[in-house]
């Protein structure tokens, strides 16, 4: 039995080390999940996830939870138990502890089903597909009865009442095996096989007398794998069905062996597409079966390997497991009844770090900063007061050097391996040297000092000298316990501290400085050249050298890296800062691997620069790089050319070749579109369904953001995105994290958003996500108000115009009467003066003739009929002289020459004279006149 025993630990070994942690990530409600107790979990055809919480209805798009309640929808309870997705009909089937409900994926809508209220279900546990050509849906109700639910419409099309047909009651799962049966897991009941045909059923319970039955009677779920096998998970233990012998074989939690389960209570199987079996337990983890095993004559041979809960992120967050998910690119999501959901990646980040802790402590990372390389693949790490060696990821070995320090604690700064000799070199406590076979330590005591030194480099040449960089300068390690300090060189750089040493081909020693540079000597230590920042170097301050292939020398400084292509020309040098693209210039230590690549670690993560293809590649947090500083000087490569990178969290190491692998980039998908309203300094989100495609918003909907993310969750931190909008910009616009674009104030108009996204240090992917947004104008500026404008304009025109040809019409008319007058009052002064100069003319006649007719009517002699005669023609002389003087009279005002003078007259008097000059005149005897003048007072 020990022997068995021993030969399983040491196979349990073997496969730890030639295994590398999984990496897994916690999405809890700091992520926006409604609740932690989840219960289930299943995805639709956009690779969304869902998860069932006792707390409602969760969505993760790749980038965030959206919660759906009751408060906030049509489900029919926030207590959820299951879910099913309906590919067919694009429609997710909701299980709650208080009904069904079916949400359409396409208008993100929540319908709850109420053909089930009639029927004892209500309780819904499980939510399975029929096996039949119609592939309706079988539910379950926990306590009573069991429905197939047409899977468009929801009724009911099949009612098994447990009371009716006398199986047991109190149901957990139910599945279809395509066969005519269908499997029923009780609570407390056992498993019961009911012929769907014949309505005749089997049911299994615990015997603990019979080995080969059925181990729990609480069976939480079954699953079919690819041979046509049937598992069930139970409250005691893993069940396998054999249908030939009609009996089980049971997989329980042994302690004595590391490769059985890890718990008993078995809550969820699901099969993934590598062919294992994956296991959820309770108060346990997970546990992964590789099926090709199954062809074992006893269960203890099977061998399960197990996802312990460790809290961090290379275990669970908790060990009550609810279900398992695989999507659609091979990632596994773990429902947890205490702490959310955990993400385990379906590929591992090519970054490690190693899992070395201080002691007493299971979640601080040592901060390291010595480390050397040991054997093929071994790796000596320097923590705080001790040494400690990994193999492979895995700690094998751990030494104590408390006891021989002069101090209560001291960190390890430099190690050097040589053959059987580890060299410790210790901030202010010198030099241990341990004999590793024996495990004996002792101290090594400098020369010609009082007290020991800060020692940050080991440095030994090909002949075995070892060289000792310390505060006080450079040192050397004779064939004693001494070390010995080199006068020449120390002399030369003034006893500076000595981070770098280097022998090149030439026999050239390099010594790089804590703020003077880099001084290089010859062979017999004569001084031949300095450089400093004063002579081109980008800072005086040099960490670590490293050799190049073809003979020339890397250097980390604190503001960049220098590069010697050839040590025999040591003038000709380059440095390198950010200027050439480095993302940080404080470099702590490189190292060249064997393709003419120089790995080098910053602040920022771990670069790579190619020489030959003049590339820089760089890597962060998101590929698995620890944050936090690198220690200066702190990198070594094992024999199979792993890289380790010491950090104050942790040894990162990595294999050059997994970094070489070209992953495809999974595609880019828009997941939400929000239109901002902003009133009175509020801002309020409204989502928009992305299916009614275009999207058109009102003018007042010009302030929105756009939601995307890699479909690949697993991804989702290595990649980086580029988005441009036509209509606004034609520049792609780059960025690294997953926020969202928001777009304020966009004016009217037709928009494609356009974003594409590609892994970090490879090519953009071909493929785009596009949208295209139509902005409204408002009712005033749409083209029908703009015909109106114009059709207005033009009516303006017109009556403009009209307006004006009438006025110059008028005006023309006016000019035309004005000419008019004028000639006519031009006509009338010429007649005037015509009828002024012959009045002037008429005047002097009249004047002649009446007074020769005054003398007449004088003439006492003349008969008196011709007196009559006479004075009638005396009168109208003086008449006519009276109308000659009246126009020149007129002609006199007219000319404002005269002014009118008004006086009393006697207008009878003038009546009778005019009366009587007709009378006289009238020689017609039928025509009589008749002067009748009223008599006035």
């Amino acid at each position: 039995m020990k022997k068995y025993f021993s030969s399983c630990l040491l196979l349990m070994i073997c496969m730890i080390l030639n295994s590398q942690p999984l990496v897994l990530r916690n999405l809890g409600m700091e992520s926006g999940l409604s609740n932690l107790l989840v219960t289930d979990i299943e995805k639709d055809q956009k690779g969304f996830i869902w998860v069932a919480t006792e707390v409602g209805l969760n969505c993760f798009d790749g980038r965030r939870f959206r919660t759906f309640l009751k408060s906030n929808s049509n489900l029919s309870g926030n207590a959820l138990n299951a879910l099913l997705f309906d590919k067919k009909e694009n429609r997710l089937w909701v299980g709650s502890k208080t009904g069904l409900s079916i949400m359409d994926r396409t208008t993100m809508k929540l319908e709850r089903i109420p053909a089930l209220d009639s029927l004892n279900i209500s309780n819904i546990v499980s939510l399975s597909y029929s096996a039949a050509p119609d592939s309706n849906i079988w539910v379950a109700d926990h306590y009573y009865d069991i429905a197939l639910c047409h899977r468009q419409s929801g009724k009911v099309v099949m009612h098994l009442s447990a009371a009716k047909l006398k199986f047991p009651s109190s149901f957990r799962c139910v599945l279809d095996n395509g066969k005519g049966q269908l499997y029923i897991g009780h609570e407390g009941d056992g498993f019961t096989i009911f012929d769907l045909k014949q309505q005749k059923f089997r049911n299994y319970r615990y015997d603990f007398q019979n080995p080969h039955s059925l181990p729990g009677n609480d069976v939480f779920c079954f699953c079919i794998d690819h041979i046509g096998n049937l598992w069930l998970g139970t409250n005691n233990g893993l069940a396998l069905y054999r249908p030939e012998t009609d009996d089980f074989i049971a997989f329980r939690h042994n302690q004595k062996n590391p490769f059985s389960l890890v718990s008993d209570i078995i809550y969820d199987i699901r099969e993934m597409h590598d062919g294992t079996l994956w296991i959820a337990s309770d108060i346990g983890g997970v546990n992964i079966l590789d099926l090709s095993q199954i062809s074992f004559q006893s269960p203890d041979d099977v061998k399960f390997r197990s996802i312990d809960v460790t809290y961090d992120k290379y275990g669970l967050s908790s060990g009550n497991i609810r279900s398992l998910l695989e999507d659609d690119y091979g990632n596994v999501w773990i429902g947890n009844r205490s702490s959310g959901v955990d993400f385990v990646g379906h590929s591992l980040p090519p970054f490690h770090v190693l899992p070395y802790r201080k002691r007493g402590q299971d979640v601080k990372l040592e901060n390291v900063v010595g480390i050397c390389s040991y054997g093929n693949d071994g790796v000596w790490l320097g923590g705080m007061n001790e040494v400690a060696l990994f193999c492979k990821g895995k700690e094998i070995r751990r030494i104590d050097l408390t006891p021989y320090l002069t101090r209560a604690y001291a960190q390890v700064a430099a190690l050097l391996c040589d053959g059987d000799m580890l060299y410790v070199g210790m901030y202010d406590d010198g030099v241990l040297r341990i004999h590793l076979p024996s495990g004996k330590v002792e101290r090594l005591y400098f020369e010609h000092s009082e007290k020991s030194l800060s020692v940050y480099a080991f440095y030994k040449e090909k002949e075995g000298k070892i060289w000792v960089g310390t505060v006080r300068g450079l040192y050397y390690l004779d064939k004693g316990k001494n070390i010995c300090p080199e006068e020449t060189v120390n002399k030369k750089i003034q006893s500076v501290s000595v981070f770098g040493i280097f022998r090149d081909r030439q026999d050239k020693l390099w010594i790089g400085t804590y703020g003077d540079g880099i001084y290089v000597f010859d062979k017999s230590n004569t001084f031949l050249h300095h450089w400093g920042e004063a002579n081109g170097l980008v800072s005086n301050t040099v960490h670590q050298f490293s050799g190049k292939n073809g003979g020339g020398i890397w250097g980390a400084l604190r503001g960049g890296i220098v590069c010697f292509p050839d040590t025999s020309n040591p003038e000709n040098f380059k440095c390198y800062d950010t200027r050439d693209g480095l993302q940080d210039e404080y470099i702590h230590a490189l190292m060249e691997d064997g393709n003419a690549n120089v790995w080098f670690s910053s602040d920022k993560g771990i670069s790579c620069y190619n020489e030959r293809g003049k590339k820089l590649y760089d890597y962060g947090y998101s590929y698995g790089v620890p944050m936090g500083s690198f220690s200066d000087a702190a990198v070594c490569m094992t024999k199979d050319s792993t890289f380790y990178f010491a950090s104050q969290n942790g040894v990162c190491y990595f294999h050059p070749l997994d970094l070489q692998k070209k992953e495809v980039c999974a595609p880019v998908q828009i997941i939400d579109f929000q239109i901002i309203m902003e009133d009175s300094g509020n801002t309020d989100a409204q989502d928009i369904m992305l299916d009614n495609i275009p999207i058109q918003l009102s003018y007042k909907q010009n302030t929105f953001c756009i939601l995307f993310s890699v479909s690949d969750y697993a991804q989702s931190t290595q990649v980086e995105y580029a988005y441009k909008m036509e209509g606004l910009g034609h520049e792609w616009i780059r960025f690294r994290e997953n926020d969202p674009v928001v777009f304020r104030n966009m004016a009217p108009g037709k928009y494609e958003f356009r974003v594409k996204v590609r892994l970090l240090n490879q090519d953009w992917r071909d493929e785009e996500a596009t949208l295209v947004i139509e902005v409204l104008p408002p009712f005033w500026s749409t083209w029908y108000a703009k015909l109106f404008y114009l059709l207005i304009f033009v009516l303006g025109l017109v009556l403009v115009f009209r307006l004006y040809r009438r006025r110059l019409i008028l005006a023309n008319s006016l000019e035309m009467e004005r000419r008019e007058m004028l000639n006519q009052q031009k006509l009338n002064n010429e007649r005037l003066r015509f009828y002024t100069n012959i009045t002037h003319e008429l005047r002097t006649p009249l004047t002649l003739i009446i007074g020769p007719l005054g003398d007449l009517m004088d003439d006492t002699k003349l008969p008196l009929s011709y007196t009559r005669k006479i004075n009638l023609i005396h009168r109208s002389a003086l008449h006519l002289l009276e109308l000659v003087n009246q126009i020149l009279d007129f002609r006199k005002v007219e000319s404002q020459n005269r002014k009118l003078i008004v006086a009393k007259g006697d207008l009878k008097s003038l009546l009778l004279e005019v009366g009587l000059r007709y009378k006289e005149l009238n020689r017609n005897e039928k025509v009589q006149f008749e002067i009748n003048i009223e008599e006035t007072a």
